[in-house]
């Protein structure tokens, strides 16, 4: 008799869990934003651009293939919340950011560190926000990209993300930012860090160059070659592709692997020495070398990672040398990695690390092995 009043019981809560919810909304009735796009206008305000799909034309329904695969909704206020609630007057569906894949920035929120700041505990306090998105700059507007169209039917938000999904051995994917990441770099004392920018040109989006960001304002734009020259002090180098003229023949080198470590040391004269000891591991991709030449040959290879050693030492000191004249800002942590690695110095330098840094030496060393030569059929 007992067992059997548990089992009743335990029916009765079933049937109580299954009853409705009074706040259920249908899919129909929710406006997802695959993509986000903030500016900010000369007055001040944050203008918001959002990225909806049109469903219809996604699911073949209602003979929507006669319509665009996605509209955009756009607002301007004092907060990013503002905005989004005086969309709210123009929109009949309820704004959802749970599938969001990608937020841009325009270039006008780097003039503004404190803007900037605004928008990162925004997007922190936002829940519905997947902290996983890339976040990019846009060279000018932000509306002006997402608004831009795509190749195929996605909107931008999946085009973006499908270029850094589907190209894991680009240089570019090495250098993406995570929302957690840009609200973790917002928050910290020094607002040093690469953002990567999307560009609209001839109606083609493409994810190339990175924003530098010194205390939160762009300090300028690192192209291609100068990002794989940075590459180097992080260790993003895995598939970063080097040419090389022997006098053999072109060799194309690919990086598999390589490491750099720093060491610090205060001359007598009170001027930081930077050591960077560079080690890494390639193989060969490709070669057309004259007739009779091997390159199995163990001279033609040890002439290979010479060449390969002086080019990165040559890289590392150009890319070095624009930190502390063309970006003015320590953008690889030197600064933190000496925290850990010689505390001392680290306290007796932290109140003027940016005019030490100016002025810094460094003595770059780097060592190329080549470990694979390729495989034919």
């Amino acid at each position: 008799m007992i067992n059997r009043i548990k089992r009743l019981l335990a029916l009765s809560m079933a049937l109580l869990l299954l009853t409705g919810c009074w706040d259920k909304i249908e899919i129909n009735e929710l406006a997802f934003v695959i993509a986000l796009g903030i500016d900010m206008e000369e007055d001040g305000r944050y203008t918001v651009t959002c990225v909806i799909p049109n469903l219809p034309v996604y699911t073949g329904k209602e003979g929507g293939a006669q319509d665009e695969a996605k509209y955009t909704k756009t607002a301007s206020a004092s907060t990013i919340t503002g905005a989004y609630k005086e969309l709210t007057t123009r929109l009949n569906k309820e704004l959802n950011f749970e599938h969001m894949e990608a937020l841009v920035l325009g270039d006008s929120l780097f003039q503004d560190p404190d803007k900037l700041k605004q928008l990162a505990n925004h997007v922190d306090r936002n829940a519905q926000y997947s902290k996983k998105i890339p976040v990019l700059a846009a060279k000018g507007k932000a509306a002006d990209v997402l608004e831009a169209p795509t190749t195929d039917a996605n909107a931008v938000g999946q085009y973006i993300s499908g270029i850094y999904e589907n190209n894991a051995s680009s240089i570019i994917r090495h250098f993406e930012v995570s929302l957690q990441e840009f609200i973790s770099k917002m928050s910290g004392e020094e607002i040093n860090f690469l953002l990567p920018m999307v560009l609209l040109e001839e109606e083609e989006i493409s994810i190339e160059n990175a924003m530098v960001l010194k205390d939160g304002r762009n300090s300028g734009i690192m192209e291609l070659k100068d990002m794989e020259r940075y590459s180097w002090l992080r260790n993003f180098t895995t598939g970063l592709e080097y040419p090389l003229s022997l006098s053999h023949g072109v060799v194309s080198m690919e990086i598999e692997e390589s490491k750099c470590k720093y060491g610090y040391a205060m001359d007598a004269e009170g001027r930081l020495t930077i050591s960077l000891s560079i080690e890494a591991y390639a193989k060969i991709g490709e070669y057309a070398f004259d007739r009779g030449d091997d390159l199995a040959e163990e001279s033609i290879r040890n002439e290979i990672e010479r060449l390969a050693s002086e080019q990165i030492k040559s890289d590392v000191t150009t890319m070095l040398a624009a930190m502390q004249t063309v970006y003015q800002a320590d953008i690889c942590g030197l600064n933190e990695d000496m925290k850990f690695q010689n505390k001392k110095l680290y306290l007796e330098t932290q109140d003027i690390w940016q005019d030490v840094f100016a002025n810094a030496n460094f003595a770059v060393d780097a060592e190329v092995t080549v470990r694979r030569i390729g495989i034919t059929k």
